[in-house]
């Protein structure tokens, strides 16, 4: 991933046009907006999904001793985020070739936003604590999905 992002930016910044002194490089084909346009778009989208995806492991030691969850229940919360993010590893990238790539970010972006968003109050949604307890779990499992479906999708054959 590391390398795919140092090739994309230099082959966005430090094309030898550009460094002719021609401010206008970036933008002098459509082609080239077209890209410019989706590298800035996955990369505020990959930053937000790995913030996203590390709010709950720091909160998660106090938010076990407020809701009083066992090291068992605290660690069936972490990991369920990863069970859903593996299993649409796959998934992710068939929907992406069968359906496009953008409408599969655009579901995938609008989902797991919605999911970080609510979040907060999905933890204190039922008094009961098994109950909250799967639901949180269940939730975490679709947060995982629909960024596992994110994250395939900047290595479709198209874009790459």
């Amino acid at each position: 991933m590391m390398y795919m992002c140092t090739c994309a930016f230099k082959r966005l910044f430090l094309h030898e046009p550009l460094l002719n002194s021609n401010p206008t490089f970036l933008f002098s084909s459509p082609r080239r907006r077209e890209k410019y346009a989706w590298f800035v778009t996955l990369l505020a989208g990959t930053t937000a999904l790995y913030a996203s995806r590390t709010t709950v492991p720091l909160v998660a030691p106090s938010a076990s001793a407020s809701l009083r969850w066992s090291k068992t229940e605290t660690g069936t919360v972490l990991s369920s985020f990863f069970w859903g993010y593996a299993l649409t590893q796959v998934l992710g990238g068939y929907l992406g070739d069968r359906f496009g790539a953008e409408r599969v970010l655009l579901a995938a972006g609008v989902g797991w936003g919605l999911i970080t968003f609510w979040f907060h109050r999905i933890v204190y949604l039922f008094e009961d604590r098994d109950s909250s307890l799967n639901v949180i779990v269940l939730s975490r499992v679709l947060w995982g999905a629909f960024q596992g479906g994110y994250t395939t999708l900047p290595f479709n054959k198209k874009y790459v």
